[in-house]
């Protein structure tokens, strides 16, 4: 069986023992002031002086109070110290294993591990590890006492609760620990999927996803809230049997001895009996100390334990860049969730796959119902657009496009092509001038329709962690498979996501890292085929990709242009090939060059 990998350091390990020690050095505090008590009371009742007792009273128990002080102050402070020396073992772990990571595991999962994962760790390690070592030699310690100081008939019947304290631990560790595992799995993925639902929330934006994807965030976080009241409820009822069963019985079976010793008279009569009746009842409530932190254990040790066995497996990883073995982090995209997706897609209120995805039109938006096909699918006239306290970026500027026409806009880079889409797209307002759309004017009241009209595939997109098919029914839940490959055709994808062993179930890995990046833009545009928008725009879609996978997307988009109107802003010449019309931006204006 291979080592455990050690978690502490020295300074760790020694605080520790420290706190083991100092633990039984309380203890056993704790049971010469109970057999002090005994029998200063006992000397009290026959009228002796005390004076003497009461000092060494006040002495054992300012030297409890001091173990204790002492203990807490020096496991809060290795806390502290060797969670963070373990996040950095964590983080040169990371450094090491290089960006290959991400095609395993989610950044937010990591971040969840080396924030809330380390301090559950040195919280139970460093916190509760060492006093929970401590209680659980207490009761041999305490019943040595017993039987040296009071009775050792009573101290050998109580022996046999002895051996109950690890096995109550060890079945009660396992009935739970499937209960723990499965909710610190799900507080990691949930994590996780935030973390990946924040960085994306510009693209699930844009592609019309961002309702789907925060139901499915919601129903994730309420399966997590009934696991994590599952676990305490589990363990609520392990302290209700704990308390009922074995605490009661101790405690009964303590106070029976002391009865049978006292009417057998074993320990005299008169005032005699108050030293070992007073000292028996007290050594029998320390003896309870270790089922007193078996409630923190189950709080505590076991979320402490699962994370130690996440760190284990993280560390003794050895991840290759080469050849990764990639393990579908599905996150949110379990088969109860797909379940969500299409249960919500075929709600009342939820657009079908094969809608424009337009969101109604409010009463007080100009826009009616119909639109005349004949008009322009984009009319601009005299666009002026400057931001805030900056200078003009656009300067009168006038667009015509038709409906199925393919017009590619060039430029260098601060000409304002950026600017300009935004503005087709409804998410800038120019300050003056017109924008029309199929013959909508628009204005701040109807911005969204204008959203819900054109998908948008910028320069860099967000490809969700999660496989190649959870990344297209995001858009589309209620999408055939049929549909799905029909659209990876389209863009030039097909054959290469046939090739994978699990097709549509392969796992994409963080932001695409399974991926190179022509695949992940051209699943980018998959995705924004599913939205079923007849106007596509596109900002910069090959500026970041290699030659051959641009001509791939090239290639693409002529398909494309055969049944979609196409806007298409590049500073690449090869972009340009397929275009019915190149017009040139510059100074804030248009005008149309040759596209040869």
């Amino acid at each position: 069986m291979a080592k455990k990998l050690s978690l502490s350091g020295p300074a760790g390990i020694v605080a520790i023992v420290t706190s083991v020690m100092l633990t039984l050095v309380s203890v056993l505090l704790a049971a010469g002031f109970t057999v002090l008590l005994g029998y200063t009371l006992a000397q009290a009742f026959s009228g002796k002086s005390i004076s003497g007792q009461l000092g060494g009273l006040f002495f054992l128990a300012i030297g409890v109070g001091g173990c204790e002080s002492l203990r807490v102050a020096i496991e809060q402070r290795c806390q502290l110290s060797e969670q963070g020396a373990l996040q950095s073992r964590l983080l040169w772990h990371i450094f090491r294993i290089g960006p290959g990571i991400l095609a395993q595991r989610r950044v937010g999962s990591l971040i969840d591990m080396m924030t809330a994962g380390t301090e559950k760790i040195e919280r139970y390690r460093q916190g509760f590890l060492g006093s929970m070592i401590g209680s659980m030699l207490t009761p041999p310690l305490v019943l040595v006492l017993m039987a040296l100081f009071i009775d050792p008939i009573c101290a050998l019947v109580l022996l046999a609760f002895v051996p109950l304290v690890p096995l109550i631990i060890f079945v009660f560790s396992k009935l739970t620990r499937k209960v723990s595992g499965k909710s610190r799995r799900q507080r990691n993925q949930l994590a996780a999927a935030y973390l990946d639902t924040i960085s994306g929330l510009e693209t699930l934006t844009l592609v019309g996803a961002s309702e789907i994807q925060g139901k499915k965030l919601a129903a994730a976080g309420e399966k997590n809230r009934l696991s994590t009241m599952r676990l305490l409820a589990a363990n609520q009822l392990i302290l209700l049997v704990i308390d009922i069963g074995f605490n009661l019985l101790l405690l009964t079976s303590g106070f029976a001895l002391c009865l049978w010793r006292i009417l057998s008279g074993a320990w005299g009569t008169g005032v005699g009996l108050i030293a070992p009746m007073v000292s028996m009842l007290g050594l029998t409530l320390l003896l309870l100390e270790p089922m007193n932190n078996i409630g923190a254990f189950f709080y505590i040790g076991m979320s402490g334990r699962a994370n130690q066995r996440l760190v284990r497996r993280f560390l003794g990883s050895k991840t290759s860049l080469a050849a990764p073995e990639i393990a579908p982090d599905r996150g949110l995209e379990s088969s109860e969730n797909s379940n969500l997706s299409r249960r919500e897609a075929e709600s009342e209120d939820e657009a079908p796959a094969n809608s424009k995805l337009a969101p109604p039109v409010n009463s007080n938006q100009s826009v009616t119902s119909a639109v005349d096909p004949a008009l322009p699918l984009i009319q601009m006239q005299g666009i002026n657009f400057a931001y805030p306290g900056g200078k003009p970026v656009l300067k009168n500027l006038d667009l015509t496009v038709k409906t199925g026409e393919w017009v590619a806009i060039c430029g260098a880079s601060g000409e304002g092509k950026s600017t300009l889409i935004e503005i087709i797209k409804g998410n800038l307002l120019p300050n003056s001038g017109q924008v029309y759309l199929q013959g909508q004017s628009l204005t701040p009241t109807n911005r969204d329709w204008f959203r819900a009209r054109s998908a948008l595939l910028q320069q860099t997109t967000w490809v969700f962690s999660g496989t190649i098919r959870s990344n297209l029914m995001m858009i589309a839940p209620r999408a055939s498979e049929e549909h799905l490959w029909n659209c990876l055709k389209k863009v030039k994808l097909e054959e290469e996501v046939r090739s994978f062993p699990k097709g549509l179930d392969t796992a994409v890995g963080e932001d695409a890292y399974a991926l190179s990046g022509g695949q992940a833009q051209r699943l980018s545009l998959a995705r924004a085929l599913l939205s079923e928008r007849d106007l596509l725009l596109l900002d910069e879609p090959t500026s970041q990709i290699d030659l051959a996978s641009e001509a791939a997307i090239i290639q693409a988009l002529a398909e494309i242009a055969k049944e979609k109107t196409l806007l298409l802003l590049t500073h690449r010449a090869s972009s340009l090939r397929y275009a019915d019309r190149v017009l040139y931006l510059k100074d804030g204006a248009l005008r149309e060059v040759s596209s040869e």
